[in-house]
C-alpha cells in the first residue's frame, strides 16, 4: 500500500476510530460515581456496565469460559452484575453507549461502545475467540499501567495531588455520579448533533479532570481524564496500525513515539519587536494546531 493509500485507509475509518477513542476515554468511567468513591472495601460493581439479563444476550457471552481460576468468566461476571453497587443500576442512560463500532477490514464482528468498555480489562486479552481489535483495548489498558509505580503505601486519598505530592484539589464525592451523567449526555448530543470532537473532548476533560484515576497515595496525581487519555492514545494507535497491516498478537503490541521537531526558540528569537514576537508565537501555535488536526482528526 502506498503512503497516500495508507492515509486514505485511515481517513475512511476516521468515524469508527473516533467512536473507538470515545470508548477508551470512558473505559474506567465507573470510578466517576459517588458509590465508588465512598466505598473503599466493596468496589466489584463499578465495571458492571450490563445487567445480568443483558450479559446473557451479548454476542461475546458464549465465548467466555463458564468458570476459570484466573480469567474473567461467566460466573464471576454474573455475580459482579448483581452487586448493589453495579454501575448499570446507578446510571440509567447507559444505552446511549450502545452505538455501533465496526472495522470490516479487521473483523466481521460489530461491537457497541458499551461492549468495548466492558471488554477493556486486561483479563480478556488471553481470550482468543474475541476479535483482536477488541483485545487491543485491554492491552492498551495494561501497557498504560506500566507508567504507574506500585509502592508499598496504599492509603486512600480524597485529593488530587501534583506530581510532587502537593494536594491541590479535594474531590467532591457527592457530585461524581452527576458528572458521569453529564459526560454520557454530552456523548448523546455529539452523536445526534454537529458538536465537534474538540468540544466533546473538552467537556469530558472538564469533568473527568476533577475525578481521581487512582485514589491511593501516591498515585492520586493521576486524574480519570489523564488515565483515559493515555489508554485512548495507545488504543487508537494500535487500531491505526492494524488497519495498515500491523496486526500482532495483543501481547506483542509495541508502540513508538512520533515527534515533530523544529527550532521554535530560534524562530522566536529573530523577532525585532514585541508585536513581532507575539505574531511569531501565534504562528507557531497555529502550525502545531494544524499538525494536531492532521494527526488526530483528518488522518487519526
Amino acid at each position: 500500500m502506498s503512503k497516500m493509500g495508507e492515509l486514505e485507509e485511515l481517513k475512511q475509518n476516521r468515524k469508527e476510530l473516533l467512536k473507538a477513542e470515545i470508548a477508551a476515554w470512558l473505559h474506567d468511567m465507573g470510578k466517576c460515581t459517588q458509590e465508588f468513591f465512598e466505598n473503599k472495601k466493596e468496589r466489584k460493581g463499578y465495571k458492571a456496565i450490563f445487567s445480568e439479563n443483558e450479559l446473557g444476550q451479548r454476542w461475546f457471552w458464549s465465548e467466555l469460559p463458564e468458570k476459570h481460576r484466573r480469567l474473567p468468566d461467566r460466573e464471576k461476571l454474573s455475580k459482579e452484575s448483581r452487586s448493589p453497587k453495579a454501575l448499570h443500576g446507578i446510571i440509567s442512560d447507559l444505552n446511549i453507549l450502545d452505538f455501533e463500532i465496526s472495522f470490516p477490514a479487521l473483523s466481521n464482528q460489530k461491537v457497541s461502545c458499551r461492549d468495548l468498555i466492558f471488554l477493556s480489562r486486561p483479563g480478556f486479552i488471553p481470550l482468543n475467540k474475541l476479535p483482536e481489535f477488541v483485545r487491543y483495548l485491554g492491552r492498551s489498558h495494561a501497557a498504560a499501567h506500566l507508567e504507574k509505580e506500585e509502592p508499598e503505601e496504599k492509603k486512600w486519598s480524597q485529593f488530587i495531588s501534583t506530581p510532587f505530592g502537593w494536594e491541590k484539589e479535594k474531590v467532591e464525592g457527592d457530585r461524581l455520579t452527576e458528572k458521569l451523567e453529564k459526560v454520557i449526555q454530552f456523548i448523546s448530543d455529539f452523536l445526534v448533533t454537529s458538536i465537534s470532537k474538540e468540544k466533546l473532548k473538552g467537556q469530558i476533560t472538564e469533568n473527568f479532570s476533577q475525578v481521581l484515576g487512582d485514589d491511593r497515595y501516591p498515585d492520586n496525581e493521576v486524574t480519570l481524564w489523564d488515565w483515559g487519555f493515555v489508554v485512548s492514545a495507545l488504543y487508537k494507535a494500535a487500531l491505526a496500525g492494524a488497519l495498515l497491516g500491523y496486526k500482532p498478537d495483543p501481547n506483542e503490541l509495541r508502540w513508538r513515539l512520533l515527534s515533530v521537531r523544529f527550532d521554535g526558540l530560534g524562530f522566536l528569537s529573530e523577532a525585532q519587536r514585541i508585536p513581532d514576537l507575539l505574531g511569531r508565537k501565534q504562528a507557531l501555535e497555529r502550525a502545531l494546531d494544524k499538525i494536531r488536526e492532521l494527526l488526530e482528526v483528518k488522518y487519526p
